[in-house]
């Protein structure tokens, strides 16, 4: 349950009279107040984390619900002893800003933070940055799994807030007790995702899903009470207005596309593409799979458009079976290793078995594209199931890319497993790099070292900054060092263009909307092609859409060969101002601050 930018926003002075309303100025920013009881208050708790989850410590959430700062020094917990004589102290937060949620964890650790961080986020630089994580530490305050209560005092013994709940859950399907309604005593309601901006964590204890809200609380603060000249008056809650999320900038190359496949070679289900140049400006391949059946095509150039390659029984594609042979894998994705070529073979992110499609088979699975036959068995499959928490059978491992150690190494990737700048030796036996695939039910990318023996290791996870939260397609080109993450109609097409950033973490350093003569549909597949076929400054890109929209699946544009270097898209703030007017009369009505419920992903049948 979080609040960017606390103590960023100043409150304007406005005078008005009847319904008009003059801005005159801005208050310096509000000093902390003294709490009363009420005004800050125990927003979720999850007594079952130090058994359960990999924080193995239980943890706590405070909200302050007034329009001011409210300084928390001396402030401690107990439990259901409900003793101030037996409390914990609370430390490492001082001050919680107005509408801010904060985080207490029961634990001396001084890494603490940085393992909550990566379990609920994946990673340190996926988390909020604003987030404020303290702890306490000592006997007598534990709370218990079977039922126990959190009370709040402040520094002279006040109580504060209390809670009490009931037996937790347990695993496998954790969920922390959610009180966004800010009730006093008894507190049952659990956490679901969607609601109050609950998720689930990104990396549970293996075989364990954990949902809770940490650092984010949906609704709005309760009315404010404001003084005009001769009268008291308390304003009711204004209306939400709706502030939209990170701007997008207009896409760098063409502003139209050309179909360049023959109508009607797909009808549906063509997803991920990626692009095998020759090595010169002669055309090379386009490499692309269908879902459904799980089908690899290897696309070659008439001097026209991308045809199916005649040769080698590729005309009409290859099915892909699952190492036994069998089953017939969802094929979402599709890269290679290396720099430019597929010699080492091709690589599919696949999210089930689409002869039992209702069940979750999150895997990347390796073919030797010049084996004959109209299908391909797969030589290695890294089943990564147990190690991503479950979205649903439809929405798991969507894009995969490669992307070489040397760019890594050289660009201070930090490894969140390891706790220290990334290492390639340390990953045996994993080949020169590691694969990034995208989950579409979270918008999560997961990073992995897979091995000849089937085995992986993940390096770390982080978002791939769409809303809705979700991601579609991976591609790194491989000439700029770009890492580019694609959306489908779902978020209007749009694309984010993510690098290294000073801690070591990929983050979203550009966005761009999709082509302005581009149809707006369901895009599942991104390619680009090497710099070799750069013209006048750009170079080729593809697009493959899932529903095959007026017959036909393959799209190109164009993307500068340059290193694209315009600046960021501006931000805006998370959270909307709102200003209330009280009637007739002048007063000085304060800024305050709305929560924003964090939107969710309706699920899409392909």
């Amino acid at each position: 349950m979080r609040f960017r930018d606390k103590g960023r926003f100043a409150r304007t002075v406005v005078l008005g009279c009847g319904a008009a309303l003059v801005a005159v100025g801005v208050l310096a920013p509000i000093a902390p107040a003294q709490a009363v009881p009420g005004s800050v208050f125990v927003s979720e708790v999850s007594p079952w984390s130090s058994a359960s989850s990999p924080v193995a410590a239980d943890w706590f959430e405070l909200t302050n619900t007034t329009a001011s700062p409210v300084t928390i020094t001396g402030w401690k917990i107990d439990d259901n002893s409900n003793l101030f004589s037996a409390s914990l102290a609370l430390t490492g937060i001082t001050t919680i800003a107005a509408g801010e949620s904060v985080i207490f964890v029961e634990s001396a650790s001084a890494t603490i933070a940085t393992l909550f961080r990566t379990t609920w986020w994946g990673s340190v630089g996926a988390s909020p940055a604003s987030l404020q994580i303290g702890s306490y530490t000592g006997t007598g305050a534990g709370l218990s799994s079977s039922g126990d209560a959190v009370n709040i005092y402040d520094a002279s013994g006040n109580l504060i807030s209390n809670v009490s709940f009931g037996a937790s859950t347990a695993a496998p399907t954790l969920k922390s007790f959610d009180n966004a309604a800010a009730a006093s005593g008894a507190i049952s309601t659990l956490s679901a995702v969607g609601v109050n901006g609950a998720f689930a964590a990104a990396t549970p204890t293996v075989g364990s899903t954990e949902t809770g809200s940490p650092g984010v609380i949906a609704g709005s603060l309760p009315p404010t009470t404001t003084t005009a000249p001769g009268a008291t008056t308390t304003t009711p809650p204004a209306t939400t207005t709706t502030v939209p999320g990170p701007s997008y900038g207009a896409w760098l190359g063409s502003a139209n596309v050309s179909t360049v496949d023959l109508a009607s070679t797909f009808t549906t289900n063509l997803s991920g593409l990626d692009y095998e140049g020759s090595g010169s400006s002669v055309p090379g391949v386009i490499w692309g799979v269908v879902n459904g059946p799980g089908t690899l095509y290897r696309l070659v150039f008439d001097g026209s458009n991308w045809i199916p390659d005649t040769s080698s029984d590729w005309g009409a594609g290859k099915a892909l079976r699952y190492p036994t042979g069998l089953g017939d894998a969802d094929a979402e994705g599709v890269t290679f290793v290396g720099d430019s070529s597929s010699v080492d073979g091709i690589y599919v992110s696949t999210e089930r078995d689409n002869g039992a499609s209702s069940t979750s088979r999150l895997s990347v699975l390796r073919f030797d594209p010049t084996a004959a036959g109209t299908s391909l068995t797969a030589t290695n499959e890294w089943n990564l199931t147990s190690d991503i928490p479950a979205t649903g059978a439809n929405l798991g491992l969507e894009g995969i890319t490669w992307i070489q150690d040397s760019f890594l190494t050289a660009n201070g990737f930090y490894d969140d497993t390891k706790g220290h700048l990334y290492n390639p030796a340390e990953y045996l036996n994993h080949g020169t790099g590691l694969f990034f695939v995208g989950v579409e039910g979270s918008g999560i990318v997961y990073v992995y070292a897979l091995s000849p023996d089937n085995t992986f290791a993940r390096v770390t996870s982080f978002t791939a900054g769409f809303s809705p939260t979700t991601v579609i397609e991976l591609q790194f080109d491989r000439d700029l060092n770009d890492l580019w993450a694609v959306c489908d109609n779902s978020c209007t097409g749009r694309m984010n263009v993510l690098r290294i950033d000073p801690s070591g973490h990929f983050v979203v350093a550009l966005r761009f909307e999709r082509p302005v003569n581009m149809p707006d549909t369901n895009n599942e597949g991104f390619a680009i092609a090497p710099a070799t076929y750069c013209v006048a400054g750009m170079k080729p890109v593809f697009w493959s859409d899932d529903n095959d929209i007026n017959t036909f699946s393959l799209r190109s544009g164009t993307l500068p060969c340059a290193v694209i270097s315009a600046d960021p898209p501006s931000q805006v703030p998370e959270f909307p101002l709102q200003f209330v007017a009280v009637g007739s009369g002048l007063a000085v009505i304060g800024a305050w601050f709305v929560l924003r419920r964090r939107s969710t992903r309706p699920s899409r049948a392909r």
